[in-house]
């Protein structure tokens, strides 16, 4: 182990960067382009690329295999009581390949991301298999292997905190335009943020409107609203192969709320994707969080054959 060189102790040290990692592993979540553009919003909808990122489940309903690339960079600034910028931006890149496959009985999907912030590094790979238990109902499992390290320079070496999580996913499609998704997140509490149940609605309106909306909060915390997060979203059809998504989320238990806006561009075999994303972090001391706000770009292009 890593110790730096304290004024009061070498031996808090640790615990300090490990609780640092902690949180800041929570807020680094990795989201695919279109989920930025929607603010997180899309437990029930069904979606491909994002089976080792959100829902598991929908994978199963997709007859067909993808290829998913991923670049993002994002700006990161602390902040006073009125949200006004106190330092320089801190900026990060991230890198986002996932490969999926649903022509079988069992679908599955695999993904690596990398998140790289000019003090430390985020890693994540995953896996996820989903099953199609009737003509409308799939059940989805995913595995996520993370890994958060430290950069400080005063460090002879890196610190890094390493944890794996599951997430367990269902979905069930209606006739009227209506699905729903159902996501336990990391039950068994392995993460930083894990105990996290989501239910997930979708409404698709004539093919020119989607709704999706989320809720859910820790299902083991003694108060609910202590941890309540809620995200809307919403995607409307602008020409035929050409989309606009737009959403909203706000976070109590992370102390977060951000606003995405995104386009998408569809054909038959390709789709991609830009978003635009503004986090706001609120003060909160159980978090080890300070206020700030992060503004980020993301572009992504998947391949489907």
């Amino acid at each position: 182990m890593v110790f730096f060189k304290c004024k009061y102790t070498t031996f808090l040290c640790p615990i300090l960067i490990f609780s640092s990692l902690a949180s800041a592993g929570a807020l680094q979540n990795f989201e695919t382009t279109r989920l930025k553009s929607t603010a997180g919003a899309g437990v029930g909808s069904i979606l491909m690329d994002e089976s080792t990122v959100l829902n598991p489940a929908p994978l199963a309903f997709f007859n067909l295999s993808a290829f998913y690339i991923q670049k993002a960079s994002a700006t990161h600034t602390f902040a006073n009581d009125d949200m006004q910028s106190t330092s320089a931006p801190e900026k990060s890149e991230q890198l986002g390949i996932i490969a999926s496959d649903g022509r079988g009985k069992v679908a599955g999907s695999v993904s690596f991301n990398k998140i790289d912030i000019d003090s430390q590094e985020h890693k994540r790979m995953a896996a996820s298999v989903a099953y199609r238990a009737s003509d409308t109902s799939a059940i989805g499992i995913a595995y996520k292997m993370n890994e958060a390290a430290t950069k400080d320079a005063s460090a002879v070496d890196y610190l890094t905190k390493k944890y794996s999580t599951i997430s367990i996913g269902i979905t069930n499609v209606f006739e009227n335009g209506f699905s729903l998704g159902l996501l336990a997140d990391d039950p068994q509490e392995k993460g930083p943020n894990g105990g996290r149940g989501t239910i997930g609605l979708q409404y698709v309106y004539k093919n020119f409107v989607t709704l999706m909306t989320d809720i859910g909060s820790k299902y083991k915390a003694d108060t609910f609203s202590e941890n309540l997060f809620y995200r809307i979203g919403a995607q409307f059809s602008l020409f035929k192969d050409l989309y606009l998504r737009i959403g909203t989320n706000y976070d109590h238990g992370l102390a977060t709320k951000s606003q995405g806006i995104g386009l998408s561009w569809i054909q038959p075999r390709l789709m991609l994707d830009f978003a635009l994303q503004n986090v706001t972090f609120m003060y909160d001391e159980s978090l080890h969080q300070k206020n700030s706000k992060e503004k980020e770009s993301s572009l992504s292009l998947s391949y489907r054959f």
